[in-house]
C-alpha cells in the first residue's frame, strides 16, 4: 500500500483512495507493516493522512 503513494502524481487520486479503502476494510490489514513500508518509501506523512481519514 505504501508504494502506491510514491507515484501518487502519476496515478489517479481516485485509484489511490479506492486502494486504501479496500485495504482498510480488509481483515488482514497490518498497520505496523504499512507504516514500516511507508518509512522505507519515505511517504509516512501521506500514509498517515489516508489512515486518519479511513480509520
Amino acid at each position: 500500500m505504501a508504494e502506491i503513494l510514491r507515484t501518487v502524481n502519476m496515478i489517479d487520486i481516485e485509484t489511490v483512495t479506492n486502494a486504501y479503502k479496500t485495504w482498510a476494510k480488509s481483515n488482514k490489514k497490518d498497520i505496523n507493516a504499512l507504516m514500516d513500508f511507508a518509512e522505507k518509501f519515505k511517504v509516512v506523512d501521506k500514509a498517515n493522512s489516508y489512515l486518519e481519514v479511513l480509520l
